[in-house]
């Protein structure tokens, strides 16, 4: 008697068989698929530790290159220190009593050209276009007398930022204008210390500007178009005096050394401003014209050694952590290279593992009639091997009709079907 059960099973096998085959193949071998991903895996992975790998070092290099930026600051520093060096040689020489008053005139003159130097060092200390030795000031003119205010035609009198060695807080200065030469002269009444700068030989157009440099001080005087240049500003009967307000503090900013924004990323930096008056006040005023002024010169020298020696002590501690981070961040790069070779060295071995998984798979898969039902491993586990299990009576609803007795069929079978290993039902 024919097994109907047996019968609707395998037409229904032969018709799926016939519509996967004619159909255009989508789904790939288990092998193939697996392999396929382990290759994009593979490529992901090196892609990923390549780009985590340029970041590391490019951290490397910020640190390194960062590391640079105390080098030079260290290196004026030490010039510096040579300079207070050479004004305490001078100093020495002033307050000997032998020397005479135009020998300690002569002294003076190259005491004042070394002062000079020293300030200069700090003024152009640079590094990216941040001076690193001369602060940051917020300067301002206060107390500005009448004869130099808007009615006169001075606009405004502004700072550089930096400023210069030959100012600092609380100075005063006065303005004098010669009509006659064309010439303005600013002097500062703290230091003595005097600029001139020639003058516009006629005031400026209506909503027009002239600007007056004073390159020594850091000092911007601008005159409008109510500026006279025929009347002289004489600050011995004129009001042409104005004080210097605000504050010189250490300049500070973050020197880069990781490739972004996170705690870590960046070492901040503080340096304190190293002009001659800042290291020490007295600096400013004192001269060698006198064995005493010369011997109050020697003592404000000690005074700025020390303090500058502070500074350098504070740079080098700063050039050790910059260098920490830079000989960490080339560690890391190393191991995140290692890292990576046996990431890499891992996804080839499993590529090999499901070479051979996928191998004896498919030995318990029969060939021809289930090609078909091969399918892809699972999405949420590229690793899965699935198996099937024989389909039920009640997976084929229109098997409720009986086939008629008599009816013939190539794939009828008297026999019980037979289980193959891999738990699907083959019928022959």
């Amino acid at each position: 008697m024919p097994d109907f059960l047996t019968l609707g099973l395998n037409q229904r096998l032969v018709s799926q068989t016939l519509v996967e085959r004619n159909r255009p193949q989508v789904v790939a071998d288990p092998y193939f698929t697996t392999n396929t991903r382990l290759n994009l895996l593979s490529g992901l992975l090196q892609n990923r530790l390549s780009a985590e790998s340029v970041l590391v070092a490019q951290g490397g290099d910020n640190a390194r290159q960062a590391n640079t930026v105390l080098p030079n600051a260290s290196s004026a520093l030490e010039r510096i220190d040579l300079a207070l060096i050479e004004l305490d040689e001078l100093a020495a020489r002033a307050a000997e009593d032998d020397a005479t008053d135009v020998e300690r005139a002569l002294l003076d003159i190259r005491f004042r050209s070394v002062l000079d130097r020293l300030n200069g060092i700090a003024e152009r200390t640079e590094e990216d276009g941040i001076n690193v030795l001369a602060g940051s000031n917020d300067f301002s003119a206060a107390n500005i007398g009448a004869d130099i205010g808007a009615p006169a035609g001075i606009a405004s009198i502004t700072f550089d930022d930096p400023a210069t060695g030959n100012l600092a807080a609380g100075d005063g200065f006065t303005i004098a204008y010669d009509a006659t030469a064309v010439l303005f002269t600013l002097t500062n009444t703290a230091t003595g210390r005097v600029e001139r700068v020639e003058g516009p030989d006629s005031a400026p157009e209506a909503g027009d500007t002239d600007r007056i440099f004073f390159t020594g001080f850091g000092i911007v005087v601008t005159v409008d178009e109510n500026f006279d240049p025929a009347t002289d500003i004489e600050p011995a009967t004129d009001d042409a005096g104005f004080d210097v307000a605000g504050t010189l503090v250490a300049r500070r900013f973050d020197v880069q050394v990781g490739t972004r924004t996170e705690e870590g990323d960046s070492v901040p930096v503080s340096l304190e401003p190293v002009f001659a008056g800042e290291l020490s006040a007295d600096l400013r005023t004192t001269d060698l014209l006198s064995a005493a002024n010369a011997g109050g010169a020697r003592t404000a020298i000690a005074e700025a050694r020390q303090a500058l020696s502070q500074i350098r002590g504070m740079v080098s501690g700063i050039q050790q952590q910059l260098g920490e981070v830079s000989f960490e961040s080339g560690r890391n790069e190393g191991v995140l290279r290692d890292a990576a070779a046996v990431l890499i060295r891992q996804a080839d071995q499993r590529r090999e593992l499901f070479k051979i998984l996928s191998g004896l798979a498919l030995g318990f898969v029969v060939p021809g009639l289930t090609e078909p039902l091969r399918t892809q491993p699972a999405q949420s586990d590229p690793f899965q091997i699935r198996s099937f299990a024989p389909p039920s009576v009640g997976d084929f609803p229109y098997l409720s009709s009986v086939q008629p007795a008599g009816a013939s069929s190539s794939l009828l079978t008297s026999a019980p079907p037979a289980r193959s290993p891999s738990g699907l039902d083959v019928f022959a």
